[in-house]
Protein backbone atom coordinates (compact mmCIF):
# COMPACT_ATOMS: atom_id res chain seq x y z
CA UNK A 1 0.00 0.00 0.00
CA UNK A 2 2.73 2.56 -0.57
CA UNK A 3 3.67 4.90 2.47
CA UNK A 4 0.12 5.08 2.89
CA UNK A 5 -2.58 2.92 4.98
CA UNK A 6 -4.33 2.31 1.82
CA UNK A 7 -5.49 4.13 -1.70
CA UNK A 8 -8.99 4.92 -1.67
CA UNK A 9 -11.06 6.33 -4.40
CA UNK A 10 -14.05 8.18 -3.77
CA UNK A 11 -16.96 8.01 -6.26
CA UNK A 12 -20.37 10.71 -5.45
CA UNK A 13 -21.81 13.77 -7.00
CA UNK A 14 -21.59 15.64 -4.21
CA UNK A 15 -18.77 17.78 -3.85
CA UNK A 16 -19.72 18.72 -0.10
CA UNK A 17 -19.85 14.74 0.57
CA UNK A 18 -16.11 14.43 -0.82
CA UNK A 19 -15.08 16.94 1.06
CA UNK A 20 -16.18 15.43 4.26
CA UNK A 21 -14.98 11.76 3.83
CA UNK A 22 -11.60 12.72 2.02
CA UNK A 23 -10.94 15.07 5.65
CA UNK A 24 -11.75 12.08 7.68
CA UNK A 25 -9.70 9.64 5.55
CA UNK A 26 -6.61 11.68 4.71
CA UNK A 27 -6.73 12.36 8.62
CA UNK A 28 -6.53 8.97 9.40
CA UNK A 29 -3.40 8.19 6.97
CA UNK A 30 -5.17 7.14 3.90
CA UNK A 31 -4.08 8.65 -0.22
CA UNK A 32 -7.45 9.92 -1.13
CA UNK A 33 -8.45 10.22 -4.78
CA UNK A 34 -12.25 11.50 -6.17
CA UNK A 35 -14.57 11.72 -9.00
CA UNK A 36 -17.93 13.11 -8.88
CA UNK A 37 -19.50 10.51 -11.73
CA UNK A 38 -19.60 6.59 -12.24
CA UNK A 39 -18.23 7.57 -15.61
CA UNK A 40 -15.15 9.01 -15.00
CA UNK A 41 -14.57 6.58 -11.88
CA UNK A 42 -14.54 3.96 -14.62
CA UNK A 43 -12.12 5.78 -16.71
CA UNK A 44 -10.22 6.74 -13.54
CA UNK A 45 -9.55 3.04 -12.31
CA UNK A 46 -8.72 2.45 -16.35
CA UNK A 47 -5.43 4.14 -15.69
CA UNK A 48 -5.14 3.80 -12.14
CA UNK A 49 -5.00 1.09 -9.09
CA UNK A 50 -7.04 1.51 -5.57
CA UNK A 51 -7.29 -0.36 -2.76
CA UNK A 52 -10.93 0.39 -2.31
CA UNK A 53 -13.61 2.47 -3.70
CA UNK A 54 -16.37 4.02 -1.51
CA UNK A 55 -19.07 4.54 -4.52
CA UNK A 56 -22.32 6.68 -3.72
CA UNK A 57 -25.42 5.51 -5.21
CA UNK A 58 -27.77 8.25 -6.68
CA UNK A 59 -25.65 9.69 -9.09
CA UNK A 60 -26.91 11.51 -12.25
CA UNK A 61 -25.88 9.55 -15.52
CA UNK A 62 -25.09 6.52 -14.16
CA UNK A 63 -25.81 5.12 -10.31
CA UNK A 64 -23.62 3.26 -8.23
CA UNK A 65 -25.28 -0.14 -8.85
CA UNK A 66 -24.32 0.22 -13.14
CA UNK A 67 -20.48 1.09 -12.06
CA UNK A 68 -20.39 -1.39 -9.72
CA UNK A 69 -21.80 -4.10 -12.43
CA UNK A 70 -19.10 -2.76 -14.64
CA UNK A 71 -16.24 -2.72 -12.27
CA UNK A 72 -17.13 -6.71 -11.36
CA UNK A 73 -16.86 -7.52 -14.98
CA UNK A 74 -13.45 -6.13 -15.60
CA UNK A 75 -10.49 -8.74 -14.64
CA UNK A 76 -8.63 -5.16 -13.61
CA UNK A 77 -11.40 -4.39 -11.35
CA UNK A 78 -13.34 -6.98 -10.04
CA UNK A 79 -11.12 -7.75 -6.72
CA UNK A 80 -11.51 -4.04 -5.59
CA UNK A 81 -13.68 -3.83 -2.64
CA UNK A 82 -16.37 -1.57 -2.77
CA UNK A 83 -18.43 0.01 0.00
CA UNK A 84 -21.24 1.60 -1.01
CA UNK A 85 -22.30 5.56 0.43
CA UNK A 86 -26.08 6.30 0.32
CA UNK A 87 -29.12 8.17 2.39
CA UNK A 88 -31.18 5.01 1.66
CA UNK A 89 -31.48 2.85 4.00
CA UNK A 90 -33.87 0.30 3.51
CA UNK A 91 -33.08 -3.44 3.26
CA UNK A 92 -33.65 -3.90 -0.72
CA UNK A 93 -31.04 -1.26 -0.87
CA UNK A 94 -28.40 -2.97 1.42
CA UNK A 95 -29.54 -6.75 -0.76
CA UNK A 96 -29.18 -5.79 -3.87
CA UNK A 97 -25.72 -3.35 -3.37
CA UNK A 98 -24.34 -6.74 -1.67
CA UNK A 99 -25.60 -9.26 -4.50
CA UNK A 100 -23.98 -7.14 -7.35
CA UNK A 101 -20.34 -8.13 -5.48
CA UNK A 102 -20.62 -4.77 -2.75
CA UNK A 103 -18.39 -5.69 0.71
CA UNK A 104 -20.33 -3.53 2.85
CA UNK A 105 -23.03 -1.06 2.86
CA UNK A 106 -22.83 2.40 4.79
CA UNK A 107 -26.18 4.78 5.05
CA UNK A 108 -25.48 8.95 5.46
CA UNK A 109 -25.03 10.51 7.95
CA UNK A 110 -22.17 7.96 8.69
CA UNK A 111 -20.84 7.80 12.24
CA UNK A 112 -16.83 8.57 11.54
CA UNK A 113 -15.67 5.59 13.74
CA UNK A 114 -17.93 3.02 11.94
CA UNK A 115 -16.91 4.67 8.63
CA UNK A 116 -13.17 4.31 9.05
CA UNK A 117 -13.38 0.34 11.08
CA UNK A 118 -15.28 -0.77 8.15
CA UNK A 119 -12.43 0.40 5.68
CA UNK A 120 -10.09 -1.10 7.93
CA UNK A 121 -11.60 -4.62 8.13
CA UNK A 122 -12.18 -4.28 4.14
CA UNK A 123 -8.31 -3.45 3.44
CA UNK A 124 -7.02 -6.00 5.91
CA UNK A 125 -9.73 -8.22 4.25
CA UNK A 126 -8.40 -7.60 0.93
CA UNK A 127 -4.83 -7.89 2.45
CA UNK A 128 -5.33 -11.18 3.73
CA UNK A 129 -6.83 -12.39 0.16
CA UNK A 130 -4.05 -11.38 -1.10
CA UNK A 131 -1.83 -13.17 0.80
CA UNK A 132 -3.40 -16.26 0.14
CA UNK A 133 -3.18 -15.83 -3.57
CA UNK A 134 0.43 -15.53 -3.18
CA UNK A 135 0.73 -18.71 -0.88
CA UNK A 136 -1.47 -20.46 -3.45
CA UNK A 137 0.68 -19.75 -6.39
CA UNK A 138 3.59 -20.54 -4.72
CA UNK A 139 2.44 -23.98 -4.05
CA UNK A 140 1.34 -24.21 -7.64
CA UNK A 141 4.81 -23.15 -8.51
CA UNK A 142 6.11 -26.12 -6.19
CA UNK A 143 4.37 -28.20 -7.92
CA UNK A 144 5.23 -27.45 -11.48
CA UNK A 145 9.08 -27.10 -10.55
CA UNK A 146 8.49 -30.97 -8.98
CA UNK A 147 6.15 -32.00 -12.20
CA UNK A 148 8.17 -30.79 -14.96
CA UNK A 149 11.44 -28.68 -14.29
CA UNK A 150 13.16 -31.48 -11.95
CA UNK A 151 11.15 -34.17 -13.26
CA UNK A 152 12.47 -33.93 -17.05
CA UNK A 153 16.56 -33.73 -16.10
CA UNK A 154 16.23 -36.42 -13.74
CA UNK A 155 14.49 -38.29 -16.65
CA UNK A 156 17.10 -37.43 -18.74
CA UNK A 157 19.87 -38.66 -16.33
CA UNK A 158 18.12 -41.94 -15.82
CA UNK A 159 18.01 -42.72 -19.50
CA UNK A 160 21.31 -41.74 -20.17
CA UNK A 161 22.84 -44.25 -17.67
CA UNK A 162 20.56 -46.77 -18.67
CA UNK A 163 21.76 -46.76 -22.07
CA UNK A 164 25.51 -46.92 -21.10
CA UNK A 165 24.96 -49.40 -18.63
CA UNK A 166 23.09 -51.58 -21.40
CA UNK A 167 25.04 -51.28 -24.12
CA UNK A 168 28.77 -49.62 -23.29
CA UNK A 169 30.26 -52.52 -24.87
CA UNK A 170 28.58 -51.32 -27.70
CA UNK A 171 29.73 -47.32 -27.64
CA UNK A 172 33.23 -46.39 -28.50
CA UNK A 173 35.12 -43.70 -26.23
CA UNK A 174 34.13 -40.84 -27.91
CA UNK A 175 30.41 -41.83 -27.39
CA UNK A 176 30.68 -42.66 -23.78
CA UNK A 177 32.30 -38.87 -23.34
CA UNK A 178 29.41 -38.01 -24.80
CA UNK A 179 26.79 -39.73 -22.46
CA UNK A 180 28.92 -38.45 -19.69
CA UNK A 181 29.03 -34.85 -20.50
CA UNK A 182 25.16 -34.88 -21.05
CA UNK A 183 24.77 -36.89 -17.84
CA UNK A 184 27.21 -33.88 -16.27
CA UNK A 185 25.02 -31.13 -17.72
CA UNK A 186 21.42 -32.37 -16.45
CA UNK A 187 23.32 -32.94 -13.04
CA UNK A 188 23.74 -29.58 -13.07
CA UNK A 189 20.31 -28.07 -13.93
CA UNK A 190 19.28 -30.34 -10.97
CA UNK A 191 21.64 -29.15 -8.50
CA UNK A 192 20.62 -25.44 -9.15
CA UNK A 193 17.36 -25.96 -8.99
CA UNK A 194 17.24 -27.73 -5.82
CA UNK A 195 19.85 -24.90 -4.55
CA UNK A 196 17.22 -22.05 -5.72
CA UNK A 197 14.19 -24.46 -4.06
CA UNK A 198 16.10 -24.58 -0.70
CA UNK A 199 16.54 -21.09 -0.74
CA UNK A 200 13.15 -20.12 -1.22
CA UNK A 201 11.57 -22.32 0.59
CA UNK A 202 14.21 -20.92 3.61
CA UNK A 203 13.36 -17.49 2.63
CA UNK A 204 9.85 -18.00 2.86
CA UNK A 205 10.18 -19.20 6.43
CA UNK A 206 12.55 -16.23 7.58
CA UNK A 207 15.16 -19.46 8.06
CA UNK A 208 17.58 -16.93 6.17
CA UNK A 209 19.29 -14.33 8.38
CA UNK A 210 20.12 -11.01 7.07
CA UNK A 211 23.37 -10.02 7.94
CA UNK A 212 24.71 -6.67 6.24
CA UNK A 213 28.41 -5.87 6.31
CA UNK A 214 30.31 -3.72 4.16
CA UNK A 215 31.16 -4.70 1.22
CA UNK A 216 33.04 -3.94 -1.44
CA UNK A 217 31.67 -4.19 -4.78
CA UNK A 218 34.15 -4.69 -7.29
CA UNK A 219 35.19 -7.42 -5.57
CA UNK A 220 31.80 -9.31 -4.95
CA UNK A 221 30.96 -9.30 -8.89
CA UNK A 222 34.91 -10.33 -9.76
CA UNK A 223 33.50 -13.25 -7.55
CA UNK A 224 30.39 -14.00 -9.80
CA UNK A 225 32.37 -13.19 -13.29
CA UNK A 226 34.85 -15.36 -12.71
CA UNK A 227 32.73 -17.92 -11.11
CA UNK A 228 30.78 -17.80 -14.82
CA UNK A 229 33.51 -16.80 -17.19
CA UNK A 230 33.86 -20.76 -18.44
CA UNK A 231 29.91 -20.49 -19.13
CA UNK A 232 30.57 -17.39 -21.21
CA UNK A 233 33.63 -18.40 -23.08
CA UNK A 234 31.46 -21.27 -24.26
CA UNK A 235 29.90 -19.18 -26.35
CA UNK A 236 32.74 -16.09 -26.92
CA UNK A 237 30.82 -13.69 -24.93
CA UNK A 238 32.97 -10.58 -23.44
CA UNK A 239 32.18 -9.59 -19.94
CA UNK A 240 33.04 -5.96 -19.22
CA UNK A 241 32.84 -5.15 -15.91
CA UNK A 242 32.61 -1.10 -15.29
CA UNK A 243 32.77 -0.26 -11.49
CA UNK A 244 34.98 1.68 -8.94
CA UNK A 245 37.25 -0.25 -6.63
CA UNK A 246 36.67 2.32 -3.92
CA UNK A 247 32.75 1.52 -3.85
CA UNK A 248 31.56 0.12 -0.65
CA UNK A 249 28.12 -1.30 -0.46
CA UNK A 250 26.01 -2.25 2.70
CA UNK A 251 24.61 -5.60 2.40
CA UNK A 252 23.70 -8.96 2.94
CA UNK A 253 26.93 -10.75 0.78
CA UNK A 254 25.15 -14.47 0.56
CA UNK A 255 21.80 -12.78 -0.88
CA UNK A 256 23.93 -10.14 -3.00
CA UNK A 257 26.00 -12.11 -4.34
CA UNK A 258 23.30 -14.63 -5.52
CA UNK A 259 21.68 -12.23 -7.34
CA UNK A 260 24.61 -10.74 -9.14
CA UNK A 261 25.27 -14.28 -9.64
CA UNK A 262 21.92 -14.95 -11.23
CA UNK A 263 21.53 -11.73 -13.16
CA UNK A 264 24.71 -12.47 -15.27
CA UNK A 265 23.76 -16.13 -15.45
CA UNK A 266 20.90 -15.07 -16.91
CA UNK A 267 22.79 -12.45 -19.10
CA UNK A 268 25.09 -15.20 -20.53
CA UNK A 269 21.55 -17.59 -21.21
CA UNK A 270 20.15 -15.13 -23.50
CA UNK A 271 23.07 -13.27 -25.09
CA UNK A 272 24.51 -14.77 -28.69
CA UNK A 273 27.64 -15.96 -29.26
CA UNK A 274 30.25 -13.16 -29.41
CA UNK A 275 28.08 -10.97 -28.06
CA UNK A 276 28.84 -8.72 -24.66
CA UNK A 277 27.99 -7.39 -21.39
CA UNK A 278 28.12 -5.14 -18.91
CA UNK A 279 28.37 -4.64 -15.13
CA UNK A 280 27.71 -1.11 -14.16
CA UNK A 281 27.61 0.59 -10.84
CA UNK A 282 27.15 4.04 -10.01
CA UNK A 283 26.34 6.27 -7.31
CA UNK A 284 22.18 7.02 -6.78
CA UNK A 285 22.36 9.77 -3.80
CA UNK A 286 22.56 7.08 -0.62
CA UNK A 287 22.39 3.90 -2.74
CA UNK A 288 24.38 2.19 -5.34
CA UNK A 289 22.58 0.95 -8.93
CA UNK A 290 23.94 -1.95 -10.01
CA UNK A 291 23.39 -3.01 -13.90
CA UNK A 292 23.92 -6.05 -15.91
CA UNK A 293 23.02 -4.98 -19.49
CA UNK A 294 23.68 -7.55 -22.53
CA UNK A 295 22.72 -7.31 -26.22
CA UNK A 296 20.98 -10.85 -26.42
CA UNK A 297 17.09 -11.42 -27.31
CA UNK A 298 15.67 -8.80 -25.26
CA UNK A 299 11.84 -9.37 -24.29
CA UNK A 300 8.47 -8.36 -25.33
CA UNK A 301 6.73 -5.72 -22.64
CA UNK A 302 4.22 -8.14 -21.74
CA UNK A 303 6.98 -10.77 -20.74
CA UNK A 304 8.71 -8.06 -18.59
CA UNK A 305 5.60 -7.68 -16.07
CA UNK A 306 6.17 -11.42 -15.71
CA UNK A 307 9.09 -11.34 -14.57
CA UNK A 308 8.75 -11.29 -10.94
CA UNK A 309 6.10 -12.90 -10.72
CA UNK A 310 5.74 -15.92 -9.13
CA UNK A 311 2.25 -17.06 -10.23
CA UNK A 312 2.77 -16.45 -13.95
CA UNK A 313 4.72 -19.81 -14.58
CA UNK A 314 7.07 -17.86 -16.76
CA UNK A 315 10.34 -19.22 -18.19
CA UNK A 316 12.33 -19.10 -21.68
CA UNK A 317 15.37 -20.83 -22.99
CA UNK A 318 18.25 -19.51 -23.91
CA UNK A 319 20.25 -19.01 -27.19
CA UNK A 320 21.22 -22.37 -27.10
CA UNK A 321 18.13 -23.83 -25.61
CA UNK A 322 19.17 -23.45 -21.82
CA UNK A 323 15.98 -24.03 -19.69
CA UNK A 324 15.22 -22.24 -16.09
CA UNK A 325 12.45 -22.42 -14.01
CA UNK A 326 12.10 -17.96 -13.22
CA UNK A 327 13.27 -19.09 -9.60
CA UNK A 328 15.75 -17.22 -9.69
CA UNK A 329 14.77 -13.66 -10.91
CA UNK A 330 12.02 -14.36 -8.05
CA UNK A 331 14.63 -14.88 -5.64
CA UNK A 332 16.43 -11.78 -7.01
CA UNK A 333 13.29 -9.40 -6.08
CA UNK A 334 13.17 -11.04 -2.78
CA UNK A 335 16.95 -11.21 -1.62
CA UNK A 336 17.26 -7.25 -2.80
CA UNK A 337 14.29 -6.05 -0.99
CA UNK A 338 15.31 -7.76 2.00
CA UNK A 339 18.97 -5.32 1.53
CA UNK A 340 16.52 -1.90 1.63
CA UNK A 341 16.47 -1.81 -2.31
CA UNK A 342 14.65 -2.14 -5.42
CA UNK A 343 15.16 -4.22 -8.80
CA UNK A 344 13.87 -3.08 -12.39
CA UNK A 345 14.22 -4.25 -15.98
CA UNK A 346 14.64 -2.52 -19.22
CA UNK A 347 14.35 -4.62 -21.70
CA UNK A 348 13.27 -4.39 -25.81
CA UNK A 349 13.02 -7.40 -28.08
CA UNK A 350 15.72 -8.22 -30.98
CA UNK A 351 18.24 -5.56 -29.08
CA UNK A 352 19.01 -6.61 -25.45
CA UNK A 353 17.87 -6.17 -21.43
CA UNK A 354 19.21 -4.61 -18.30
CA UNK A 355 18.58 -5.59 -15.21
CA UNK A 356 19.26 -2.77 -12.77
CA UNK A 357 18.61 -2.71 -8.95
CA UNK A 358 19.90 -0.55 -5.90
CA UNK A 359 21.76 -1.77 -2.32
CA UNK A 360 22.13 1.10 0.57
CA UNK A 361 25.66 2.57 0.11
CA UNK A 362 28.31 1.84 2.78
CA UNK A 363 28.30 5.23 5.27
CA UNK A 364 31.79 5.15 6.83
CA UNK A 365 29.92 5.74 10.10
CA UNK A 366 27.59 3.03 9.50
CA UNK A 367 26.99 0.53 12.04
CA UNK A 368 27.29 -3.24 11.25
Amino acid sequence: MGNSNGKILIVDDALFNIRIVTNILEHAGYEIHSVNSGIRAIIELRNNKYDLILLDVVMPEMDGYKVNKVLKQNKNTKDIPIIFLTARGDSNSVVKALDDGAVDFITKPFNEKELLSRIRVQLELQHTRKKLEETNATKDKFFSIIGHDLKNPIGAIRGLAEELVQNIDQFDIDEVNDFSIRILKNSEKVCQLLEDILQWSRLQGNKIEYKPSALNLAEVIDTSVTLLSLNAKKKNINIKMLIKEEIKVFADYNMLNTVIRNLISNAIKFTYDNGEIIVSAYNDGDLILISVEDNGVGMQQENIEKLFNIGSNFSTKGTQKEEGTGLGLILCKEFVERNGGSIFVESEYGKGSCFSFTVPQYMVNQDE
